[in-house]
């Protein structure tokens, strides 16, 4: 390692008592390795932190592990990713530093595609409006340098919008390297009980933003709502690359790789993450995984 420190490989049991033990060494002990231990224990700090009454970015615990966030929302001719089309994008990006900054554009069509009218009754984009946007092979530019080395990308109901997200890099054979994802709507169907549009997590949040079935709007809104969920309980990196799903629907569309899925009852006190735990418990000790 240097002069003065040297590593070491154990393996150990990481509990609430593990993170315990090591706060007691102070800064003379560092975890290098794995990941999630290392995540577990930035996640232990700025819990005591905060219980402390010292201040931190409503969004430190997953900022220490990416080095921007995407707050992302789509709007759409249809929900069919294979063959209707993107009529508005929109995000927030946050990086480490705390910097916030906007883009919202609306997408062309390709010839002879039109917005249906109840679309148009819905969100107010209408053809003329999309005219004035961007082609698709700059949509995906813009995406695509937006993302830093590590980036987390986060939408409600994150199956639909990155569907066509995915579809637009195939389209251009490319893709979104260093990605991973985070769906709000599966966290909040964790935290009470239906609804969960955006719009109700919007409510029960009582944060600033409105949900107007524009884009740009539902962006913003996003990014106040995962605040709130940091907040209310710091586990969100749990969640990372995790997608609940409704039993009785199934999976919509296609399952997106790298992705876990897992049905999500409705029940009260059913949540996914005790769930994922007694499942990567039974995985390391070799048990046979169902569900």
């Amino acid at each position: 390692y240097d002069d003065s420190h040297f590593t070491v490989t154990v393996n150990v049991a990481v509990t609430i008592q593990f993170y315990g033990w090591l706060f007691g060494l102070g800064n003379k002990v560092k975890i290098l390795s794995p990941q999630s231990a290392v995540d577990g224990m930035k996640s232990h700090l700025l819990s005591i932190a905060g219980s402390y009454g010292i201040e931190t970015y409503p969004l430190s615990s997953l900022l220490n592990v990416y080095d921007s966030i995407i707050f992302f929302d789509l709007e759409t001719t249809g929900y069919d990713p294979a063959n209707d089309q993107i009529t508005e994008f929109a995000c927030v990006k946050v990086t480490a530093s705390g910097k916030e900054t906007v883009h919202d554009t609306f997408v062309k069509l390709p010839d002879g595609v039109s917005i249906p009218r109840q679309l148009i009754e819905k969100t107010g984009i209408t053809d003329e409006m999309c005219e004035t946007g961007i082609t698709r092979q700059e949509l995906y530019n813009l995406f695509v340098g937006l993302l830093g080395e590590k980036t987390l990308l986060v939408a409600h109901n994150a199956q639909f919008d990155l569907s066509f997200m995915l579809n637009l890099a195939a389209e251009f054979n490319g893709s979104y390297p260093g990605t991973d994802y985070l769906d709000t709507l599966t966290v909040f169907r964790d935290r009470k009980m239906a609804p969960h549009k955006l719009s109700d997590a919007i409510e029960y949040y009582d944060v600033d933003g409105k949900n107007s079935h524009r884009a740009i709007d539902d962006a913003k809104a996003l990014m106040e709502v995962t605040k709130a969920m940091c907040a209310e309980k710091d586990d969100l990196l749990s969640y990372i690359n995790l997608f609940g799903y409704k039993a009785k629907y199934g999976i919509k569309g296609d399952p997106l790789p790298g992705i876990t899925y897992l049905p999500q009852p409705e029940e009260e006190n059913h949540m996914l993450l005790p769930r994922i735990r007694d499942l990567d418990a039974a995985y390391r000790a070799g048990n046979t995984i169902t569900e």
